[in-house]
Parts: C-alpha cells; sequence; structure tokens
C-alpha cells in the first residue's frame, strides 16, 4: 500500500471530533487516516472515501452493516462508530491496529507457532462471519491485523456478499489478486470453501515468503488469473512441516469440492498440528447472533 501524501487532515473542519490525524495509507479508493477522537480520547483510525463512486460507497456502507453486526468479536475488527462528511460520504471510525500479518511476517515477529495460531484465531472470526449468513471474499495477509494488545483481527470486509444461493463472484470481485480463489475467478458462486482458500493462500504467502502465485509487474490480470486456475501449488519446503504445507495445499484446491467444507475444520487440522509440534492448542471463538456462542480448538 503506497502512502498517502503528508499533510493536514482535509476533512478537519467537518470532523472536528478528531485530532493529531495523519494519513497512513490509501487504496484506489480509501484513505486511511490514524489519530484521536476528541470526546473519548482513544486512539482511532477512520476510513475515507476520497474516491466516491457507486462501487465503492457501496463498499463501504456494505463494510460498516458487516461490522455493526460483528463487533462483538474479538478477532474481528472493531467500528466504533459511522459518520458522515457533509456531501453525505460515510466514513468509518475503527478501532486501531498496529500493523498487518504480512508486515509481522516481514519484520520477523512471528514464528512458525504464532502464525499458526494466528490463522486459527481468523478461522474463528471466518466461522462466525459464515453463521451470519456472510462471506468475506477477500482474505489476505493484509486483511489480518492487530490490535494494540496483539490479537489478530479480520478487516477490510468491502468485499463481503450474502451466502445466499444464486450469488455470482463477479458481483464481489473484478479483478484477480494473488489471494482470489479460482472459483471468483470464473464468476462462480463464493462459498465458505472460498474463504478457507483465502486464509490458507494468507498463511501460505507469511510461512513461504512469496504467495503461491506471483503477481509480476506489468503483468495482465488476466495472466495471473491463468497461472492461478491451471498451475499447482508447490510445496513451501524449509522449516515448515511437510504436514502443514500439504494442509495448505489441499485448501487452496482449485475445486471447491476438494477444500476443507469450512473455517472451523481448517482449525481443527491446524490444532492436530499444534498437538503433534507439541504446541499448546489455539482456541477458536465462534459466536453470531443467529447462533450460540461457541469455543473450539
Amino acid at each position: 500500500m503506497t502512502l498517502a501524501a503528508p499533510g493536514a487532515f482535509a476533512y478537519a473542519d467537518e470532523l472536528d471530533d478528531f485530532a493529531d490525524l495523519r494519513p497512513v495509507g490509501l487504496d484506489d479508493h480509501v484513505t486511511y487516516y490514524e489519530g484521536r477522537q476528541v470526546s473519548t480520547n482513544r486512539q482511532v483510525a477512520l476510513k475515507v472515501l476520497h474516491t466516491p463512486t457507486p462501487q465503492a460507497v457501496d463498499a463501504i456502507e456494505r463494510e460498516s452493516r458487516v461490522l455493526a453486526r460483528l463487533a462483538a468479536h474479538p478477532n474481528i475488527v472493531t467500528m466504533l462508530e459511522r459518520v458522515e462528511l457533509a456531501d453525505g460520504r460515510p466514513v468509518l471510525v475503527l478501532e486501531r491496529t498496529v500493523g498487518t500479518l504480512y508486515t509481522a511476517a516481514n519484520a520477523g515477529r512471528l514464528d512458525l507457532q504464532a502464525m499458526v495460531a494466528v490463522a486459527t484465531k481468523i478461522a474463528g472470526a471466518l466461522e462466525t462471519v459464515h453463521a451470519e449468513g456472510l462471506l468475506h471474499c477477500a482474505v489476505s495477509p493484509r486483511a489480518i491485523r492487530f490490535t494494540e494488545f496483539g490479537e489478530p483481527v479480520l478487516a477490510d470486509f468491502g468485499s463481503a456478499t450474502p451466502s445466499a444461493p444464486g450469488r455470482r463472484g463477479t458481483e464481489v470481485l473484478h479483478e484477480a489478486t494473488v489471494h482470489t480463489a479460482p472459483e471468483l475467478l470464473l464468476g462462480e458462486r463464493p462459498s465458505p470453501a472460498t474463504d478457507v482458500y483465502g486464509l490458507a493462500s494468507a498463511l501460505y504467502e507469511v510461512l513461504a515468503g512469496r504467495p503461491a502465485f506471483r503477481s509480476y509487474a506489468g503483468e495482465s490480470p488476466a495472466a495471473l488469473s491463468m497461472r492461478i486456475l491451471c498451475d499447482p501449488v508447490h510445496v513451501i519446503g524449509g522449516e515448515v512441516p511437510l504436514e502443514l504445507s500439504d494442509l495448505l495445499i489441499w485448501a487452496m484446491s482449485s475445486e471447491p469440492g476438494s477444500r476443507p467444507p469450512s473455517p472451523a475444520w481448517l482449525a481443527e487440522e491446524f490444532g492436530r498440528i499444534e498437538q503433534k509440534m507439541g504446541w499448546p492448542r489455539t482456541r477458536m471463538i465462534v459466536g453470531g447472533v443467529r447462533g450460540r456462542r461457541s469455543r473450539r480448538g
């Protein structure tokens, strides 16, 4: 992510409850800021649309609704409130996070045991999302962040979609990324196995130091899509146990029906690996307003 240019917060007059705001990053449509909420004196993050296309507005509104429903889960980023600019653009006020799985892995702050524990906790977050009749559809190492207390949280719900029959993948994602599940590239209906693929792909990248399917400079999205659809996922090697590498390859099968059917199933496999390695088993927290709160793992 390219950092936004430094300077005064452009919306200071409209959002006067926030001070010391500084840009920390941007994507195609959104600028991210960190700073202090004056009324509560807490550190927060703001997600502000700088290019309010209809699709971008829909995505951030969708994200606000999803986060409002899932606010209680300890491994889902907390939306503190939703505010609006004078022109009606929504602004999400989020808990401040201090890095992503990608940056933590690159900085060498996570060993193999910690990475498996993080993936297990995020599996619980995804299982909770699915219990609410939703799918994330954009899991990646950058969508997994850390709170100031070191807990991993799932973020970036702009591509979340109902898991209702008939929903097409082309309504969710329009461009290939290195973590896009094959069925989304084919315009097929996503399922819980789509998020299993995304979580496995994210963990694969941080363990291997590279994504399973690399994106090369100047390459078209179509070329990346063809590799995701046609090429095999290779064994990671190195210090990564073969059993863990094989599990991720299984979870990244090109056919959704050939993968573990749910994040909970994937977490159970992570637990078996933890047990075999002599590590403490990580608890996966599953909850949701539709169902009973439970703990597995």
